[in-house]
């Protein structure tokens, strides 16, 4: 997991492998979906899907089958330098970024959780 930037957060690719295998439960496929689709509504962008075929033990008829697709789980925003950027008043934009991606955050890091402890098998 890696922060790239104060707009920008991210699951490395090793992660993203992960989550293909950790999503094909029907709970956590539908949480993704629904932090992406709040962050949207929040107006942050999501990626589009990286790779153009589904995995073979995957559902393409699942109507969130897309985040198989995805080849990183992040969501960003951007904005112009504008006076907010060179102020202190950053520390508030960037902290309300922070507050928006948690949701995300805390889902990649209970991935992770999840797969160290299925790793022990």
């Amino acid at each position: 997991m890696k922060s790239l930037s104060p707009q920008v957060f991210a699951a490395s690719n090793r992660h993203c492998l992960r989550a293909r295998d950790y999503i094909q439960d029907e709970n956590r496929r539908q949480e993704l979906h629904n932090i992406l689709e709040d962050l949207k509504d929040k107006g942050y962008l999501i990626p589009e899907p990286t790779y153009k075929r589904m995995p073979r033990e995957c559902d393409g008829d699942d109507p969130h089958s897309y985040l198989y697709r995805m080849g990183a789980v992040y969501a960003y925003t951007t904005y112009p330098p504008d006076e907010t950027f060179h102020s202190k008043a950053i520390i508030e934009r960037n902290f309300n970024i922070y507050e928006d991606m948690f949701a995300l955050q805390q889902w990649v890091y209970e991935m992770t959780l999840y797969q160290e402890v299925g790793s022990r098998k």
